[in-house]
């Protein structure tokens, strides 16, 4: 029953990944830059955790330099993201993200000395090259939304990895790494952008309310189902979001699903499913 519930909250946390996403290409399509976006949606991040934070006296930290480091890169990799959102579709996007985990094996291999299996590499590879395949290098402009989408990933590859180093080494609240990752961010990206503020609209307002609801609420939802099963038998339903991804762009972008897309989350799905199976069968024998 507990791994019922916590696949239902990857579902729901998904989702809500997936409705941030949808919120920064609108707003990108209103005329925000993508440092404007990212400094609405940290300020409505730090407005919603504040009163939670005062109350459970989470605003101390002995860490301020790696929170200050993470906040910079979430500036670089929400930008990043938010400039590939603009112009790839949104099922490519989807399908491009999932080379995260390859990222985030190399830098743990390099950075945090963890053994990384012949399988783990196999299976990322293969999922990078099965992305890599279905790119139309001939349209410019998908071309480079995509190549923003992989670096975007791969900055949050770097974040994931000194998230994994707080954790184990200084055992920080998660509460207080999401809200210190989000005042850096929003101190950082306020001084670049000082000149270029602007005073939202009610609907603008209305959509980085959304945005920053959404950032807490996917976090919450993944913090939760952690509490309740293996990261290794949750990861699968995080596939999902191309599902709602390709469901967005069709309803409210007028995006095309190719076949192409299709059959490539199909490897992906089945190629991380056999991962799941034979690292069960590594730890058995181990």
């Amino acid at each position: 029953m507990q791994k019922i519930k916590a696949a239902l909250l990857i579902l729901l946390g998904s989702f809500f990944s997936c409705t941030d996403d949808v919120i920064q290409r609108i707003l990108a399509e209103h005329g925000y830059t993508p440092w404007q976006i990212v400094q609405g949606r940290t300020f409505l991040v730090i407005l919603i955790l504040l009163p939670f934070v005062i109350k459970k006296k989470l605003y101390k930290t002995n860490i301020a330099g790696l929170h200050i480091l993470r906040g910079g890169l979430f500036c670089c990799t929400v930008c990043f993201h938010v400039l590939g959102l603009a112009k790839a579709p949104l099922a490519l996007c989807a399908l491009i993200e999932f080379t995260g985990p390859l990222f985030i094996l190399l830098f743990s291999r390099i950075f945090l000395k963890e053994k990384v299996t012949l399988t783990q590499t196999f299976a990322a590879l293969i999922t990078f090259a099965t992305v890599a395949s279905i790119i139309d290098y001939n349209n410019v402009t998908i071309k480079y939304g995509a190549i923003y989408v992989l670096i975007a990933m791969i900055i949050y590859a770097g974040i994931e990895t000194i998230n994994k180093k707080i954790i184990s080494t200084y055992n920080e609240n998660e509460f207080t790494m999401i809200f210190f990752y989000n005042v850096y961010a929003f101190a950082i990206i306020s001084l670049l952008c000082l000149k270029s503020f602007t005073i939202p609209t009610i609907t603008d307002t209305l959509l980085f309310a959304g945005l920053g609801s959404g950032s807490i609420l996917f976090f919450i939802c993944f913090l939760k189902a952690f509490k309740l099963a293996n990261i290794s038998f949750l990861s699968t339903f995080k596939y999902s979001e191309f599902i709602y991804k390709s469901i967005f762009g069709v309803l409210l972008f007028k995006e095309a699903i190719r076949y192409a897309n299709i059959i490539a989350m199909l490897v992906i799905i089945i190629t991380n499913i056999l991962l799941i199976f034979m690292e069960k069968g590594e730890d058995k024998k181990e």
